[in-house]
This record gives C-alpha cells, sequence and structure tokens, in this order.
C-alpha cells in the first residue's frame, strides 16, 4: 500500500468483517465494533477530563481507565476469532473481576443514592456519564449480535456482556466520585 488511509473498498456499502468476509456496514458485529469504539473514545475523553483535575484520587482513577480501553479492543478482536483473553493475557472473568474491586475502592465513602443522579455537575463527571450510557449501548448492541450469530458463543463471549455490565457500573461509580470531589 501507498501510504494512503483511504482504499475505496468500502464505498459500497459493504467492508471487511474481521472474520476477513466482506458484509454490509449495517451488520450486527460491525454495529458493535462500532460501539465499542466509541466507548474506547468516550473513555479516552474521561480521562481527560480527569487528568486535569489535579486531584490524587482521580488522576489515580485516569491511570486505571486505560485498561478497559485496552480490554475492550480485546473484546473486539474475538469478533474476528482472537484468543478468548482480555490484554495482557488475562481472561474476562479475571479483568471482570478487577473491576468489581476497583468499584468496591471507589464506593468507599461516598454517601448513599437518595435520588435519581443527573449528570453535568462536572465536566469529569459528565464524561463519565457519557462513558457509562455509551457502554450500556454496548451490552445491548453485544446481545444483539451475539443473537444475529445463532451459534452458542465461547465462554468468553458470553461473559462480554458481564463484562461490560459491570465496566458501566464502574463508569456509574466513578461519576459519583467525581461529582463528590470536585463538585461537592
Amino acid at each position: 500500500m501507498d501510504g494512503r488511509i483511504y482504499s475505496r473498498r468500502g464505498d459500497d456499502g459493504e467492508t471487511q468483517h474481521p472474520n476477513r468476509q466482506r458484509v454490509p456496514k449495517d451488520h450486527p458485529d460491525l454495529a458493535l465494533l462500532g460501539t465499542l469504539d466509541e466507548l474506547t473514545s468516550q473513555l479516552g475523553a474521561a480521562r481527560a477530563a480527569l487528568s486535569v483535575t489535579a486531584h490524587p484520587r482521580l488522576s489515580a482513577l485516569a491511570d486505571r481507565l486505560e485498561a478497559p480501553q485496552r480490554q475492550l479492543l480485546a473484546i473486539g478482536a474475538l469478533l474476528g476469532g482472537a484468543p478468548d483473553t482480555a490484554s495482557g493475557g488475562a481472561s474476562l472473568p479475571e479483568v471482570t473481576a478487577e473491576l468489581e474491586r476497583l468499584i468496591d475502592d471507589l464506593q468507599q465513602g461516598l454517601p448513599p443514592i437518595e435520588q435519581f443522579v443527573i449528570p453535568g455537575a462536572t465536566p469529569a463527571s459528565a464524561a463519565l456519564h457519557v462513558a457509562r450510557a455509551v457502554c450500556r449501548r454496548a451490552e445491548r448492541t453485544w446481545v444483539t449480535a451475539q443473537r444475529a450469530r445463532g451459534r452458542p458463543a465461547s465462554p468468553n463471549e458470553a461473559h462480554a456482556g458481564a463484562y461490560l455490565n459491570r465496566l458501566s457500573d464502574l463508569l456509574f461509580v466513578a461519576a459519583r466520585l467525581a461529582n463528590e470531589v470536585l463538585a461537592g
């Protein structure tokens, strides 16, 4: 290739699936990949918003959100037949348990929820809430893609839904923490 970013092969509404087949761009797997890409980008925006706060706990959280970005790429790679491991060789059940530990850590000291949370108190919490909403959509899109495949999911594919569910929980708690720290 001559270094061009464009190939013109997708101009007709089809593209290459990670499994190397040509499929329509609205294929459920591609909808999932697009949503995972969007979520990875939203996590990047949340990390950037957290990094400028200068609060040590939020800066540390920003660093911890890089691992889920990498794990989302690994989940996307499952569609192309990649090995059933998340980044770093850990399985999805292992990284899901890691998310649960982080949620428990972040939740310590937060007041109980007594009403619906309205996003937007701070730029950092708003960015985390947007990432959470995209994560919930990724979870729904994962279910649609699994159903469309018409075959049983591998154990890690099946666990991806639990991972996405836990990641959205993490993002909700992280947004609450950002509100508590920054908006008081």
